[in-house]
């Protein structure tokens, strides 16, 4: 319930960040990123394919934030150079950065004593 609440807060339309517009916060307004990303903490690298059936996302939707998420640079894209090659996800450092303070406030809300 935490990080699906921490995604809904701000329900207003954001605007698809692109390579060269100034990066802003809008980027984790889009449904399922703070979910991405606290997941991507935890796993570490993860292929596409593993992501998906994890935050229980559409293709469409999964493929729109890791478009978004690169476009931040909070996330890196790479292929395995061993069989089976597969497209694998990872945080960047700035990425880590970010999730690391998700998770903090995901723990705020979540407990159940001020």
């Amino acid at each position: 319930m935490g990080i699906q609440h921490l995604a809904t807060l701000n329900k207003t339309k954001a605007s698809t960040i692109k390579t060269g517009e100034k990066v802003s916060i809008e980027v984790l307004e889009h449904t399922r990123t703070i979910r991405f990303l606290i997941f991507l903490h935890k796993e570490g690298s993860v292929p596409i394919s593993h992501i998906r059936w994890q935050i229980k996302g559409g293709q469409k939707t999964i493929y729109g934030i890791i478009k978004r998420l690169k476009d931040t640079n909070l996330i890196q894209e790479e292929t395995q150079k061993d069989f089976p090659w597969r497209r694998v996800i990872k945080l960047t450092e700035k990425g880590v950065q970010v999730a690391t303070k998700l998770e903090e406030i995901q723990e705020i809300i979540e407990r159940k004593n001020n």
